[in-house]
């Protein structure tokens, strides 16, 4: 169901339910609310003013995509997504909200993030983290404990004193189940 790149200002009357995806992209959205609460393949709402992401269905099956917006939480962001979840960009500094499972990806590249506490329960592909503000390993307290792929954590700042970039790749690998810790740009 297209409604990208018409200036809309609402999603006031779309209809309640879509049998495939749903693209609001590209519009001048603050708030996802009178949207359609079930959706039957992906959504995306990318490249909007939202400051909130409460009216986005609860079950997504497909992917979720909000990146670019002017987000500070995953506050209202669906409790599951079936295939990736991609918030980068955000400004988030908080992950409250987050999608409790996600069946493919979790990105949250390049936000204000310090911590990576409330995060997803598990996350069944890779977990990216990139350029954020997360300094050494306490900022990861609390991440994901089951990630069935990668965990991505380049661009943060692990100078925090010395020996923090091998204490929170230590701390990753002891304390999640990531099949890899990728910290550094190569």
């Amino acid at each position: 169901f297209p409604s990208h790149d018409n200036e809309l200002t609402t999603l006031k009357n779309s209809p309640r339910e879509i049998r495939y995806a749903f693209d609001c992209t590209n519009n001048k959205l603050k708030t996802l609310e009178g949207g359609p609460e079930i959706i039957g393949g992906s959504y995306y709402c990318y490249s909007n003013e939202l400051r909130s992401l409460k009216g986005a269905p609860s079950r997504i099956d497909g992917d979720f995509s909000c990146w670019g917006n002017k987000l500070k939480s995953l506050e209202g962001a669906p409790r599951t997504v079936t295939k990736n979840f991609e918030a980068t960009g955000c400004g988030l500094t908080s992950l409250k909200g987050s999608p409790e499972v996600v069946g493919g990806s979790f990105v949250v590249n390049r936000n204000e993030l310090t911590s990576l506490k409330d995060g997803p329960k598990k996350v069944f592909n890779n977990y990216y983290a990139d350029g954020n503000k997360i300094e050494g390993p306490h900022g990861f307290d609390g991440v994901t404990k089951e990630i069935m792929g990668k965990i991505s954590i380049r661009g943060n700042d692990f100078d925090a004193y010395p020996g923090a970039w091998k204490d929170t790749v230590d701390k990753l690998k002891s304390e999640t189940t990531a099949s890899e810790v990728v910290a550094m740009y190569y």
